[in-house]
């Protein structure tokens, strides 16, 4: 039998990319950003999902597997789910452990526009 977790994730990375295969047919959109779109989409829907199940007092998707989601590339979609859905807002530690995978990357970003200036 599959792991719960497991599946989860396997789930994201399929419709991920059929996200993204749909954008790579309908646009012109550099590879990057499809990535990065459909994974956005994709953990704004985990958000959406979990939050249903919550209500409805169902099994949940793994706090890990959503920072996984942020950290790989969705975290506007996670910051979205979060404000848009009113989900997780008020565990602290989840939203710590958010808000240090958004300055990672915003660092990250920051780090790149730097180098490509400087080196350019």
């Amino acid at each position: 039998m599959i792991d719960p977790h497991l599946s989860y994730a396997l789930l994201a990375m399929a419709v991920a990319a059929a996200a993204g295969a749909v954008l790579w047919r309908y646009t012109a959109m550099h590879p990057l950003w499809i990535y990065l779109t459909a994974l956005t989409l994709v953990t704004f829907a985990f958000f959406g999902f979990d939050k249903h199940r919550a209500i409805r007092g169902r099994g949940r998707i793994p706090e890990a597997v959503l920072h996984l989601l942020a950290l790989a590339g969705g975290s506007l979609g996670a910051l979205a789910g979060q404000i848009l859905f009113r989900h997780k807002i008020r565990k602290l530690y989840f939203t710590a452990i958010l808000a240090m995978i958004v300055a990672v990357q915003l660092g990250c970003i920051a780090w790149w526009i730097y180098r490509t200036r400087a080196t350019g």
